[in-house]
């Protein structure tokens, strides 16, 4: 099945991805990053050391050898979540 992980980067998101790349789905992140963003900008740090995203999809890809693709975009832009949404043709049910 191909599923597509809202929030992937965060601390629910990632391991909901690993597991599911684990059972054989076909894995996609989403992900617009503003944790990191305003992290960065306050001049913070997690208390916690995480890896960038591609550097845990990477470790991930060696260790399993699934793969996880993501995308960086805003679910608030309808362009970007349409293009998403695209991957694959709609099946229309009959009434």
């Amino acid at each position: 099945m191909r599923i597509l992980v809202l929030g992937g980067d965060g601390y629910l998101g990632w391991p909901t991805a690993l597991h599911l790349s684990r059972r054989g789905h076909d894995v996609g992140i989403v992900d617009s990053f503003v944790r990191r963003q305003y992290d960065h900008e306050m001049g913070v740090d997690s208390l916690v050391p995480v890896l960038r995203l591609s550097q845990r999809i990477e470790l991930w890809e060696e260790v399993s050898g699934n793969r996880i693709e993501s995308f960086a975009g805003d679910l608030t832009d309808a362009a970007f979540v349409a293009n998403r949404f695209r991957i694959a043709p709609v099946r229309r049910m009959n009434a």
